[in-house]
């Protein structure tokens, strides 16, 4: 008998992260992904930011964005810019 456990320890797991969504007010184009609610560490000179969401580290990300993409540059630099083409708006 097999148990419904034995895949667990198969491989590292992936935990991901919430990633938290925002549009710039002075171009609404411009949007961002942050590593935390209040987008502390966005860039000021797109500010003020509105935030728009979350997504859960087991959705998919809007747009097809890629999520290991986003996650890295958060990482990175705290947040990760991206452009709404004015179709998507």
């Amino acid at each position: 008998m097999i148990s419904h456990f034995a895949n667990r320890s198969a491989g590292p797991s992936r935990q991901g992260m919430t990633l938290y969504i925002f549009r710039s007010s002075k171009n609404t184009e411009i949007c961002a992904f942050a590593a935390t609610a209040s987008g502390e560490a966005l860039p000021g000179k797109f500010g003020p930011w509105t935030s728009v969401g979350s997504v859960l580290p087991s959705r998919s990300l809007p747009h097809g964005l890629s999520r290991e993409t986003a996650e890295s540059g958060v990482k990175a630099a705290g947040f990760m810019l991206w452009r709404m083409k004015s179709t998507d708006i």
